[in-house]
């Protein structure tokens, strides 16, 4: 579970309440107690068992890997893992855990997710494409008549 902003996930909350049917639910996230307890309060999700806090597991490699993994160790049955990052999730089922990869359309690009930060170009990298970009079209002979 990533708290990217505090609105929630229409779909994430409905397949919650639907593995609650099915499941033992574990909650695994890489926020701190505090603010994940919050969250979870103030929108009413509580049929859960335990949750693995972020700031349990400071370091951030591998971190969810070592949630789960710890789960198991614990004596806890991983049946199932949802995951929402791609490469995350194909590092828990290369560990052996069976994944459901949770993908919603509004994180389809990584610049459409509210967390997203592009890098600023340095000037003199800009300045370096501007002479290249020019020196391309110099010597393109499809702009000659």
């Amino acid at each position: 579970m990533k708290l990217v902003t505090s609105a929630p996930i229409t779909e994430g909350i409905q397949l919650y309440h639907g593995l609650i049917n099915s499941f033992n639910v574990v909650l695994v996230t890489d926020d701190d107690k505090e603010k994940t307890d919050y969250w979870l309060k103030l929108e009413n999700l509580n049929r859960h068992g335990v949750v693995l806090y972020g700031d349990d597991f400071p370091e951030e490699e591998n971190r969810r890997i070592r949630q789960v993994s710890s789960l198991r160790l614990r004596g806890f049955a991983v049946d199932l893992v949802v995951e929402p990052d791609p490469a995350i999730a194909a590092a828990i089922l290369r560990s052996g855990f069976t994944v459901c990869n949770f993908v919603h359309r509004a994180y389809a690009f990584p610049s459409w997710r509210p967390d997203f930060e592009e890098e600023q170009r340095g000037w003199e990298e800009i300045e370096r494409q501007v002479i290249k970009d020019k020196l391309l079209r110099a010597t393109d002979n499809r702009t000659e008549e």
